[in-house]
């Protein structure tokens, strides 16, 4: 569409663009189309989109890039201190990993293929700094863990409900349930080492979860006779042990 800017925006139609689902083929057509924009400038327009739809097709785009990226992070332990932008505190026995993160980081901004079309792009930055480790901080960062906690609990247990009421007797569905609540122990485990105090304030939402996760297991053993498989307690001792933690 070309724009005349005035009063009044005016839009006129300049081409257009085409996708044959059957033959995956994208092409682009400005015949017949009346206006004062030369042939060679449109072309020029067509070729490049022609160019990108091609390199968009077989590429990761910055949303997947940014999932990805996202699902390295709720690997370590991470809790967000900006609620607007991406910036996390990550714990020491996990900060071996943010080496991964850069070197990633650092592969997609050579290999980015935009850079090669002469089409304007951001590159990746991933940056980390030290905290100090004083009273000030790990009370700060201690609050921004119960920010980020409570709110994975408050999604754990809408999911378990969910499942409590929709008759869910899934043994792998249960199972990968419980999993991801020994990790968030797990990481309140890790996050108590490095504060060096008992972070009880949620252990009432933890209750609520250990007793879902209770009516989960028992549904699933109702319906197969006898568990198949052995559901390891989210507060078992043995799973909470973390070893090797930074002094």
């Amino acid at each position: 569409m070309k724009e005349t800017v005035g009063t009044k925006n005016i839009y006129t139609q300049v081409g257009s663009f085409r996708y044959d689902m059957e033959i995956d083929e994208f092409s682009a057509d400005i015949s017949d189309i009346d206006t004062d924009i030369e042939t060679e400038i449109l072309e020029g327009i067509a070729k490049k989109a022609e160019k990108l739809f091609e390199l968009y097709k077989k590429s990761y785009n910055r949303n997947s890039v940014e999932t990805i990226f996202d699902n390295i992070l709720s690997t370590m332990d991470v809790s967000k201190v900006s609620a607007y932008g991406k910036l996390y505190f990550i714990p020491r026995y996990k900060m071996e990993r943010i080496a991964y993160l850069e070197e990633l980081a650092d592969r997609i901004n050579r290999e980015n293929l935009l850079k090669t079309l002469g089409v304007h792009h951001s590159p990746i930055s991933v940056n980390s700094i030290f905290v100090i480790n004083d009273e000030r901080q790990r009370k700060n960062f201690e609050q921004e863990f119960y920010n980020t906690v409570e709110k994975e609990i408050e999604y754990y247990q809408e999911r378990l409900q969910h499942f409590i009421e929709s008759g869910c007797k899934s043994e792998a569905v249960i199972n990968r349930w419980l999993k991801k609540i020994e990790k968030l122990q797990v990481k309140k485990k890790g996050y108590e080492d490095i504060f060096k105090k008992s972070l009880d304030k949620l252990n009432d939402q933890f209750e609520i979860i250990e007793v879902q996760a209770q009516e989960l297991k028992l549904r699933a053993k109702d319906n197969n006779g006898i568990s198949r498989g052995r559901f390891a307690s989210p507060y078992s001792h043995e799973q909470l042990t973390i070893t090797n933690l930074a002094s």
